[in-house]
């Protein structure tokens, strides 16, 4: 389970039974850093978290371990991936 922890400018994971496994991200503007994150995707295809990242107007790319890979800009603070 992956939770976007808005106010604590992160993303943590869980497993099954509620359990917390890691956490990534801090408050900031760089690679994978986060301002407000407000949506989690799972790309299984790619084996991709991705992350709306809503004050800094972008969507980011992590692998499963929660290591940044890439990132792409919209125009507008994302709200959901």
């Amino acid at each position: 389970v992956m939770v976007a922890e808005q106010n604590n400018h992160r993303v943590s994971i869980f497993d099954l039974e509620g359990n917390f496994i890691k956490a990534f991200g801090k408050n900031g503007s760089g690679p994978g850093d986060f301002a407000y994150p407000r949506g989690i995707a799972f790309d299984p295809s790619a084996r991709a978290i991705l992350v709306a990242d809503g004050n800094n107007k972008r969507i980011q790319i992590f692998s499963e371990e929660g290591d940044y890979r890439d990132h792409f800009a919209t125009a507008s603070g994302p709200f959901d991936v």
